[in-house]
């Protein structure tokens, strides 16, 4: 799938003022796609503007594989992680790409992972994980892969 952004990932476009572009989500209503882009404000206590669209009038795209965008075994991809789940965006961190994912088996959302170009995951890259989740969750995830591959988290 073709997903359309305003700039690429790192460099400043116009979200109320001129932004850093790091990330955007997508969903597929009866209507068509929806687009979230996300840009870094610089403030702890708000670390994102966003705006939604349907991706009109974007310069720049990237492409995302279609069979991660539906429903498939994450283990399978080589994700880190149990259940089944999806793509549903990319973020981009300390010059890295990350997909974050649905898991829809165990109803999780939001652990990221460390991403190529055509959002498959990197095998051995950091995982960002949800802001709630606590150590001995991350631990159990983490121990599989040898305890590595930890990054801060994300919003």
């Amino acid at each position: 799938m073709i997903i359309s952004i305003p700039c690429k990932f790192g460099e400043k476009a116009l979200c109320r003022r001129m932004l850093v572009f790091c990330g955007v989500d997508w969903f597929r209503w009866s209507s068509g796609m929806e687009y979230t882009y996300f840009f870094e404000t610089g403030d702890f206590w708000h670390e994102a503007d966003f705006y939604t669209g349907d991706g009109a009038g974007m310069s720049k795209y990237i492409e995302v594989d279609n069979v991660l965008l539906s429903s498939f075994v994450l283990r399978e991809k080589g994700l880190p992680l149990r259940g089944e789940g999806s793509v549903e965006g990319f973020r981009f961190k300390n010059g890295k790409k990350y997909d974050p994912i649905l898991c829809e088996t165990f109803y999780f959302l939001h652990h990221c992972v460390e991403s190529d170009e055509k959002g498959y995951c990197v095998p051995g890259g950091d995982i960002i994980f949800q802001r709630n989740w606590n150590e001995k969750q991350i631990d159990a995830i983490l121990s599989k892969r040898g305890g590595k591959g930890r990054e801060s988290n994300i919003s």
